[in-house]
């Protein structure tokens, strides 16, 4: 049988396109650069190569990478069922650095203004002219110790500065940062002086060379109200003081069952309307409100359960960080004990000293109570079942006569 190909076979269409990413500067590989290419991409790997199958026909090829210009390659032909190699070089972003000089002193390289590859590691030797010190570096205003010479990494626009003294008009500031209450050492406080920033160390201490002067000098600390002190530095002297910083209150919150007057209510009828009142919240905030099965245990990070169904989810503070008398629940026909939680961070999760929680008012571990039978209850069933013994002992009543019998008592009764 003589057969013929009505069809020829299908040839493949897809090609292959393959390279190395590399730096202008330096001459390695570039490893992590996305390259795209319409639609698809691939990430280099640790020798700075990707490889991508395509379609044949002609691409444009982009490739980024931090600290790298984007770089794109047009017209890069794929060729069907053929491995085309396209090598792509990144040139680097180049960054602003200005070295500068307070006092007398001269560094190297030289103050002024310079531009630099990123990523490059800069050094800066500091050398202080005769009758003059180095005392440290302020980094983009920060202090930044006086190891010299300093080193760091090109990764943003930088403003180094090295600071000289005069020898003679140097002086020592010097002291402790500590709490105010229980007289701990308050370590990472920040200390600002003249624009320039230093740090207490782990026991709190700080040591600060300045010239002679009068400075301002603003303390810092997270959880702590700020101070601000003048004083005097004498050339040749040491200044001690030692700061004290006071903790800043914070404000627990707190809700309670109520009335609609605002007034603590722990006990309801059925049918009642349930209200909520708290403080201690932020001025015009809206939070989520939990009215749940009593809990008998809530510990930090407690998950709180489901809210009862037909009970408010959330509540709001007025500008006072108050919150007035407010419905929670309409119409309770459910009776049980319950608990009460205002989720103040929105985390789902009952948090010691941030949560408002209202627990334990009675009932063992209840915040509040919905009995089943309230005491109304109980005077109102004891009322109808008196009417009702009344009722039926009218019903009841008959006449009786005594039988008297010959030297007897009228004991015995006769009823007709």
């Amino acid at each position: 049988i003589n057969a013929t190909y009505l069809y020829p076979p299908q040839t493949s269409q897809i090609g292959f396109l393959t390279g190395t990413v590399t730096d202008q500067d330096w001459g390695h590989p570039v490893s992590g650069a996305e390259v795209q290419i319409d639609g698809l991409y691939d990430i280099t790997n640790s020798t700075g190569q990707y490889s991508i199958s395509l379609q044949a026909g002609l691409y444009d090829i982009t490739v980024n990478k931090d600290l790298y210009l984007s770089t794109t390659i047009q017209d890069v032909s794929v060729v069907a069922e053929t491995t085309t190699t396209q090598d792509i070089v990144l040139e680097r972003w180049f960054y602003n650095l200005e070295l500068q000089v307070q006092g007398s002193g001269s560094l190297n390289p030289s103050a002024g203004f310079y531009m630099d590859v990123a990523g490059s590691i800069i050094e800066v030797q500091a050398t202080a002219d005769s009758g003059w010190t180095f005392a440290y570096w302020l980094f983009d205003l920060v202090n930044a110790g006086s190891e010299n010479p300093y080193s760091f990494i090109l990764d943003f626009d930088h403003v180094l500065k090295a600071v000289f003294i005069e020898e003679a008009q140097l002086g020592l500031f010097q002291g402790t940062v500590i709490d105010a209450e229980s007289e701990a050492p308050i370590p990472e406080a920040q200390l600002n002086i003249n624009f320039a920033t230093f740090h207490t160390d782990p026991e709190g201490n700080f040591e600060i060379e300045l010239e002679a002067g009068e400075y301002d000098v603003f303390i810092e600390a997270n959880g702590y109200h700020s101070q601000e002190m003048h004083i005097q530095i004498q050339a040749g002297s040491t200044n001690n003081q030692n700061f004290l910083l006071e903790k800043i209150e914070s404000t627990i919150a707190m809700v309670e069952s109520s009335n609609s007057a605002g007034d603590q209510k722990d006990f309801f009828e059925l049918g009642e309307t349930v209200y909520v009142m708290g403080s201690g919240y932020s001025p015009s905030t809206t939070y989520s409100l939990y009215v749940v099965e009593d809990v008998a245990t809530w510990n930090d990070g407690t998950t709180i359960p489901t809210r009862v169904p037909e009970t408010a989810a959330n509540i709001s503070s007025n500008t006072e960080g108050a919150v007035s008398a407010t419905v929670i629940w309409s119409d309770p026909q459910a009776a049980g004990k319950y608990d009460i939680v205002v989720d103040v961070n929105s985390n789902g999760v009952y948090d010691v000293g941030v949560d408002a929680l209202d627990d334990s008012d009675i009932e063992v571990t209840a915040g509040m109570v919905i009995p089943e039978f309230s005491p109304l209850h109980f005077i109102s069933l004891f009322i109808t079942l008196s009417i009702f013994s009344v009722s039926v002992c009218k019903v009841n009543r008959r006449k009786c006569s005594p039988i008297l019998g010959k030297n007897e008592s009228p004991t015995i009764r006769e009823c007709h």
